[in-house]
């Protein structure tokens, strides 16, 4: 088969002819006119979700959505658990991912585009029930600055994001009323990520999470809002907030590590204070470490402190700890 709607689609494949009643898919395995018999694709690895018909040219605007959600079901069920979205744009509405489905595309830039279409909302894309295991890389999320209220948002069904589950090398941008990357679980991986031009950066609900390498750029509430305790915050460098009110890191539990925390400010904020720690009732110890760090405030900024406390019912011993941390003017 040549191609799957016009030639050098990405669609062909080579199919042998098979006497099997299985159903079709519309992509590893097509009607063949003939009674009890079906063309079945002769290929091993990742599905590629061309061959269900997803377009991924870089002219025009064509709806994605049913393909690349079939390609998913189909690898979902027939247990092949990876999914690949070779180079291109794909414009969807809303994306269901299903537990230990691995989507990985060319790259963060501009190789492998995920975009919204026109008058979508809702969320543009999360778990099928369960978040267990999804695995999400190199590739870019695009809101398209429709009315998503997520971009990406996983773990608030049944079965929390967790063990296993990685986030890595992601671009997630441009929905003003969204969270880019809206996450609750447990002994997560998230490497590398930009998130751009969103209400909230990051929403993390959690413990014991593993973060590096975030950037979070043109935000309007908050940068990152963190229920999580005794995760990790390695090189998180926040910048250009749009709104007075935005708050670059708002915490609510304890026993949290940041290492290489960088924060800039536009010279209109009235930011009060760059980290604010407001304890859950159920904590009885607070603690925040920042090891090495830098803020970047504009001499025309109205900054008042670093980290404040909001805290409620402080146990015995509480502390915060802030090392070698510069305020450059």
């Amino acid at each position: 088969m040549q191609a799957y709607r016009i030639p050098n689609d990405g669609g062909g494949g080579i199919f042998i002819l098979t006497n099997s009643a299985a159903r079709t898919n519309l992509g590893t395995r097509i009607a063949s006119g003939t009674p009890g018999y079906s063309w079945d694709r002769l290929a091993a690895g990742p599905f590629n979700v061309r061959w269900f018909g997803a377009d991924g040219s870089r002219t025009g605007v064509r709806d994605a959505t049913a393909a690349i959600q079939n390609a998913i079901d189909v690898a979902d069920a027939e247990v092949r658990s990876t999914v690949y979205f070779p180079g291109g744009t794909y414009w969807i509405t809303n994306l269901l991912i299903p537990a230990a489905i691995t989507i990985f595309g060319d790259g963060m830039t501009d190789q492998t585009v995920i975009k919204g279409l026109p008058n979508s909302s809702g969320l543009m894309i999360t778990d099928k029930g369960s978040a267990a295991k999804i695995n999400i890389r190199n590739l870019q999320i695009s809101g398209n600055n429709q009315k998503y209220t997520s971009l990406l948002r996983l773990g608030y069904n049944s079965v929390l994001f967790g063990t296993e589950g990685v986030i890595e090398n992601v671009w997630i941008r441009d929905s003003p009323g969204a969270v880019a990357l809206d996450v609750n679980g447990n002994v997560g991986r998230f490497q590398n990520l930009t998130l751009q031009n969103v209400a909230t950066g990051f929403r993390l609900i959690g413990d014991a999470n593993k973060v590096s390498g975030v950037v979070v750029v043109k935000y309007s509430a908050f940068g990152l809002y963190l229920h999580t305790r005794s995760s990790s915050f390695v090189n998180t460098h926040l910048e250009g907030n749009l709104s007075d009110d935005t708050v670059p890191i708002y915490i609510t539990r304890s026993l949290n590590w940041f290492s290489g925390l960088s924060i800039s400010l536009t010279a209109q904020t009235k930011v009060k204070s760059l980290v604010v720690a407001n304890l859950n009732v159920a904590d009885q110890a607070y603690e925040v470490t920042i090891e090495g760090g830098t803020v970047n405030v504009p001499k025309s900024a109205n900054f008042g402190h670093y980290l404040t406390h909001k805290g409620i019912g402080y146990g015995a011993g509480s502390s915060h700890s802030e090392k070698h941390f510069s305020y450059p003017r």
